[in-house]
């Protein structure tokens, strides 16, 4: 399926957190074509806002589509004050998805903030094998720390850590993943790793998994203007595919999120 533009229904809006918040809208089409790692773009009609903003979806819960975010600035609160019944445009889906676990592997979710919730999409859809899946939650601090009960209630084993200790271990996510890995080594040929929030913790949860030899799939979070590949503006620098060395005789390449992405093999993105 492709993407489709739509005026669609607030159909539910509710705050989970410091600053974090909830929206359904009620859109069949939407929700039947939506795949974990997959975005929307989101305009408010009248607002006066240049470009719409890109989320990922959270949930799919019948006809209803479900987007977690966080108020960051103009656009994102003027979101935050929208009413059940009240309008939004969305384009969508957008953008590549998650691989499709194998029934044997074992999954490390790596993730923090908004960042969450592809991956928590991406464990709902397969949830037989959610008793595979290890979750591990990165938040500056305790009122930061979001989904952990709704990653629990699926079945995933979850850690959490905090910067400053409030929750979980004091420490950095990637502590978390090094533990699960070294906790899983007599798997560690069965172990996929999913990450996605800022791109310092996707910088070294990819060389964590390149040391390691594990496959690492990251969706990376850049500012997108358009979400359809126009504007350029979500580009990052990657090592190209053997067909792209091919084609392009060179062995570095742009890579366009909201088209080629949002989710890279870790291992091909060039951090600067």
């Amino acid at each position: 399926m492709s993407q489709q533009q739509q005026t669609v229904l607030i159909s539910s809006h509710t705050q989970i957190g410091e600053g974090y918040y909830v929206v359904g809208v009620a859109s069949p089409w939407l929700a039947q074509a939506s795949q974990p790692g997959q975005f929307v773009m989101c305009r408010l009609p009248n607002a006066n806002l240049l470009w719409g903003r890109a989320f990922s979806v959270y949930d799919v819960v019948g006809d209803e589509v479900f987007l977690l975010y966080k108020v960051m600035g103009r656009g994102t609160s003027l979101l935050s004050e929208k009413k059940v019944g009240e309008q939004l445009e969305i384009i969508g889906p957008l953008g590549n998805t998650f691989s499709k676990p194998k029934p044997d592997q074992f999954l490390l979710l790596v993730g923090g903030g908004v960042g969450l919730p592809p991956l928590y999409f991406y464990a709902k859809t397969y949830q037989e094998q959610a008793s595979q899946m290890r979750v591990m939650i990165g938040a500056r601090d305790k009122e930061n720390v979001i989904l952990e009960e709704e990653f629990k209630a699926l079945g995933c084993q979850v850690e959490v850590s905090t910067d400053d200790g409030s929750a979980g271990l004091k420490g950095l996510v990637t502590e978390l993943l090094k533990k699960a890995i070294r906790n899983n080594s007599k798997i560690k040929d069965k172990l996929l790793i999913a990450s996605c929030g800022p791109n310092p913790m996707l910088k070294a949860v990819s060389a964590i998994g390149i040391e390691e030899k594990i496959p690492t799939e990251i969706s990376m979070e850049e500012s997108m203007a358009c979400g359809l590949g126009v504007c350029i503006g979500c580009v990052v620098k990657t090592h190209c595919s053997p067909e792209q060395k091919e084609e392009l005789k060179r062995d570095e390449t742009y890579t366009r999120l909201c088209c080629e992405g949002p989710v890279l093999e870790g291992s091909r993105v060039i951090w600067e």
